[in-house]
């Protein structure tokens, strides 16, 4: 009975919780003039972006949840959440992604800590340097464009967070739920994606 009980708490609690992350995500999708979806869009044009993701390598082991999707700063941009799993934990951990699309495809370029299983550089990427102590690595197709993408960014602090260019798009990526608040939010990173396709654009 205490089993029973046990469970049915933990279930009536993740509920709760994922319900409290769903209007989260609402009002923040909300908030920027974006359309929310609790799942995976059913838009033709929304759904054939996280198709094009995917094809990128970006992980989908479950369906998406808790999606934003629309027109920011006059470029298309999509969030949403999806586990990836973790070696070290031996679980699936949840994990944000932002996108914001690029009006052309440019080379590719990757700033992680360490290389995630879900973007594997082509084997003509090489390291950019970067200032020392920096806690992230550099790969790029074109070092010296990417070098020019980054010192544009300067000010914004492109090596403090994880993120790739491949193709025409510009993904984010942070373990946990959506956070709105705070320098690593959610209206943060996607400042920082569209601000990084710009200076994309511009190499």
């Amino acid at each position: 009975m205490e089993v029973l009980a046990q469970g049915l708490v933990e279930l009536l609690f993740g509920e709760a919780s994922r319900g409290a992350r769903r209007r989260r995500a609402a009002a923040f999708a909300a908030s920027l003039g974006l359309g929310f979806h609790a799942e995976r869009p059913e838009d033709a044009g929304v759904s054939g972006w996280l198709d094009e993701l995917e094809m990128l390598g970006v992980p989908f082991v479950q369906p998406v949840a808790d999606t934003f999707a629309g027109a920011f700063q006059g470029r298309h941009v999509i969030g949403f959440e999806d586990p990836v799993w973790s070696k070290r934990k031996r679980r699936n951990t949840p994990y944000r992604f932002t996108a914001v699309r690029l009006v052309r495809a440019v080379p590719d370029l990757l700033v992680a800590g360490e290389s995630p299983a879900w973007f594997k550089p082509d084997a003509g990427c090489l390291p950019v340097p970067t200032p020392s102590g920096s806690r992230r690595a550099v790969l790029a197709a074109d070092p010296v464009s990417a070098g020019a993408v980054l010192a544009a960014l300067h000010g914004e602090g492109p090596l403090d967070r994880s993120w790739m260019v491949r193709a025409n798009w510009v993904v984010g990526w942070h373990p946990g739920h959506l956070r709105t608040r705070g320098a690593d939010g959610a209206a943060s990173a996607l400042r920082f994606l569209t601000a990084a396709a710009d200076a994309c654009e511009r190499s």
